[in-house]
């Protein structure tokens, strides 16, 4: 039968990274165990975002900044005790995180910059490089790269701002923007991206469609 299995304790800190193990060895499924925490807290309060993972590092964004630095670099590589590697603050409060080579890309609420570029080339000094300025003031909610692809999901927005935008990666430095749509009538908030293929699985606010997949036509023009 299936095991109801409790939620371990949030660690200490708003601002906590957990690692945490299912099973033991190579079984999976089992009951979770917490392999390490990390509290992001030291410069003041923030709230952990969103996580992502490359090689034996943790990409940490926070919402607040209150405490400064709102991209954190954490070396993961012994689960049990991670160590902060580097961080940078790019400012504004940060909502999203991907990673595709060595540049992370961050969903922001700058009216300014709402999508963030970060070069991750040297994990202990992150620095802030280029950022993009949408149609819009609506928030930077989600993002997702795909090879040379980075989808990029907005909050409710505007007939004027799209909600859904599209960017080439060719180079990974300056993200080139191929197209934007709003996928579902009355402008849902877009708040995660996961892909497959051609495929974008993409979770809203609307109440009749948390979720709607999108066909992107690659290799076709994209919207």
């Amino acid at each position: 039968g299936t095991q109801a299995i409790a939620a371990p304790p949030p660690p200490a800190g708003n601002g906590s990274l957990r690692l945490q193990a299912f099973g033991s060895g190579q079984e999976f499924g089992g009951e979770p165990t917490i392999e390490g925490t990390y509290s992001l807290d030291a410069n003041g309060p923030t709230d952990g975002r969103d996580v992502a993972l490359a090689g034996g590092y943790a990409y940490v964004v926070t919402g607040s900044n209150a405490g400064g630095s709102g991209f954190h670099v954490l070396d993961v590589s012994l689960p049990g005790s991670p160590t902060l590697a580097g961080r940078v603050d790019p400012g504004g409060k940060l909502a999203a995180v991907a990673v595709h080579g060595a540049y992370a890309y961050i969903a922001t609420d700058r009216n300014q910059g709402e999508l963030q570029v970060i070069d991750i080339r040297d994990p202990s000094a992150p620095i802030a490089g280029a950022s993009v300025n949408l149609v819009g003031n609506e928030d930077g909610t989600s993002i997702a790269a795909d090879g040379p692809l980075l989808f990029f999901g907005r909050a409710k927005s505007s007939s004027t701002s799209p909600g859904l935008t599209t960017f080439s990666l060719a180079n990974p430095a300056s993200p080139v923007l191929l197209g934007s749509r709003n996928i579902w009538p009355n402008t849902p908030d877009i708040l995660g991206i996961a892909t497959r293929g051609r495929l974008l699985y993409v979770a809203t606010s609307a109440p009749d469609a948390e979720l709607v997949i999108v066909d992107t036509g690659v290799p076709e023009p994209l919207f």
